[in-house]
């Protein structure tokens, strides 16, 4: 284990020297939410299907099966694979049980478009083949989708490392990161009590369920089986400590962190639905361009803690001031880096690849731009939330909207940050414009498409298989003006199922857009991660140590190997998610 371990740390040293210029290279990643659908658990109310848990479980099992994998350092059901991605279980406690859930999965960290490109769709294979091999007993199917049949929404993640601030704002940050540990330590403390309480309750209800007869009870099954009088409070008070730590968080993010960032990002998330969006069919038979829109209510906050669904969310911040070991303390420190992890939620997941590449790309040279002070010609939104809501319901593609520039429509503003990141590139130097070309490139073929769909309503051949909702308006217009809502919301949630039925696949015949990301890129990344990122060492650790005699279990930012009672930390470097 030293010469494994030894060698790690000189690929460390390796990767951590790794600096590149190109425009579109930075750590970047993505988080993806699927549905799973056992047999149709929306009419056949009458038979018995299996619990969200275990057909999670199923998945998971199938894709262990065929590459190595460590399960997660803080949760038992995260697994992490040696190409870098990993997957967790998304349910409430409560939801455990019923049919159906999500299968989050993300993506290894990567420096370009394309490598997140081919990383996702590697990743949306891996659910897809594992949901055709699991052992349930029912028809599972799997929708890459950002909307059920029941108004529930999800979807994606974006993920990109950028400068938290800079100057005197840097220091801001210092100071406000310097309150908020003061806080984490003195909540930590305030919750230890009824922490320790609910840990004995749980205890002896382990204890009773096996007296009962259930043999192998689990955690959760343990800490329902609590009492309702004593598991309310306790966790309503250790909630109440988190609020301390909410509050300033907030404070941070909305008027601290990546404050350069966001001032244009925004503008650019809120008008680019026009061509990342997904579409929508609501309870009411409207249909919306973006089913993460019809949700956002914040421009940075939290996420999830009070209701709010931000653009740009800092719940990965506050998960780790709040605490998953007994070390989160020291880790906290790492918030103090000028490095850091911008999250993207307003972000649907998208069956196209041309749409899903542009959509991560303007985002990375806009990001280039706004290192570089290369802002000035961009127009932005004086009322981020109400233009977004008016442009998603817009898909005639004529509202206009109030910027600092004048009224203008959502394929004006994204023409204009067009025009101004091909300027820029142009400006760049030929050696470091790397993937820059590429993008602009698809992004001016996406805006044309819509120009002609503006244009002549008929004319959606130029976005078929390119723009997901205009892909998905069309095909529910083919059903005719008598079509009733099941049979056009049928359309909208088996667009995005992952298998040969699904009719997207059946649109694409499976086939893959080379240019984006070639076949070989696409294979490399199936088994590995690219080799100048934190991932790279995570994958190496787990094909290195899984399946041995040693007890491993990985994060994101480091692995612990065990042989018998010694333990040993391996740190994947310097790392920001």
């Amino acid at each position: 284990m030293n010469s494994s371990a030894t060698k790690l740390r000189r690929r460390s040293q390796t990767t951590d020297s790794f600096q590149c210029d190109m425009l579109a290279s930075r750590l970047m990643g993505m988080e993806t939410e699927y549905a799973s659908l056992v047999h149709d658990q929306l009419t056949d109310l009458d038979r018995m299907l299996p619990s969200a848990k275990s057909v999670y479980r199923s998945i998971v099992s199938a894709m262990r099966q065929s590459r190595p994998s460590a399960i997660g350092l803080h949760d038992g059901d995260q697994v992490f694979f040696s190409n870098g991605s990993s997957v967790t279980f998304e349910a409430h406690p409560l939801l455990q049980d019923v049919p159906g859930g999500l299968v989050e999965m993300a993506t290894p960290e990567v420096r370009s478009p394309s490598d997140l490109l081919a990383s996702q769709r590697v990743v949306d294979d891996m659910v897809r083949d594992a949901a055709s091999r699991c052992d349930v007993a029912s028809d599972l199917r799997i929708l890459k989708n950002n909307a059920d049949g029941l108004g529930h929404v999800y979807g994606c993640q974006e993920n990109y490392e950028a400068d938290v601030a800079e100057g005197v704002w840097l220091w801001v940050y210092r100071i406000c990161i310097a309150a908020l540990w003061m806080t984490q330590i003195a909540s930590a403390i305030a919750a230890s009590p009824l922490i320790a309480l609910l840990l004995f309750a749980t205890v002896i209800q382990i204890w009773t369920l096996r007296r009962r007869g259930n043999d192998d009870p689990s955690t959760t099954q343990a800490f329902l089986a609590i009492p309702r009088l004593i598991r309310s409070p306790c966790m309503g008070l250790i909630q109440a400590t988190h609020y301390p730590i909410a509050w300033g968080l907030r404070f941070v993010g909305r008027h601290v962190a990546f404050r350069r960032q966001r001032q244009y990002l925004t503008t650019l998330l809120i008008t680019r639905i026009t061509y990342g969006g997904a579409g929508e069919l609501d309870a009411k038979g409207r249909f919306y361009l973006s089913a993460k829109a019809s949700v956002i209510n914040r421009l940075a906050d939290i996420g999830g803690f009070s209701g709010e669904r931000p653009v740009f969310v800092y719940g990965h911040w506050f998960s780790q001031l709040c605490g998953k070991s007994i070390d989160s303390w020291k880790r906290t420190l790492r918030l103090f880096r000028k490095r850091q992890r911008l999250q993207i939620g307003l972000s649907d997941s998208n069956m196209s690849e041309m749409a899903e590449y542009v959509k991560v790309g303007s985002v990375s040279l806009l990001m280039d731009m706004i290192d570089q002070g290369k802002t000035d010609s961009l127009p932005r939104l004086r009322r981020p939330i109400a233009a977004l809501r008016q442009i998603s319901r817009d898909w005639h593609l004529v509202q206009r909207v109030a910027t600092d520039r004048g009224e203008m429509s959502a394929l004006e503003i994204q023409q204009a940050y067009l025009s101004a990141v091909q300027k820029f590139v142009d400006q760049t130097p030929a050696n470091v414009r790397g993937e820059a070309m590429r993008i602009t490139s698809s992004w001016q073929t996406l805006l044309d498409a819509l120009v002609n769909y503006r244009h002549d309503a008929d004319d959606f051949a130029a976005a078929i298989c390119k723009i997901d909702w205009l892909t998905k308006r069309w095909l529910i217009e083919r059903q005719g003006a008598g079509a009733s809502w099941s049979q056009k919301k049928k359309i909208d949630l088996r667009y995005h199922e992952l298998s040969d039925d699904g009719y997207f696949r059946q649109l694409t015949e499976g086939a893959i857009d080379e240019s984006l990301a070639n076949r070989e890129k696409r294979l490399q990344r199936a088994a590995a991660p690219p080799s100048n990122t934190p991932a790279a060492r995570r994958g190496w650790t787990i094909r290195e140590f899984s399946g041995g005699d040693v007890r491993l279990n990985v994060g994101w930012d480091h692995a612990e190997v065990a042989v018998g009672r010694r333990v040993r930390r391996i740190d994947f470097g310097n790392h920001v998610y």
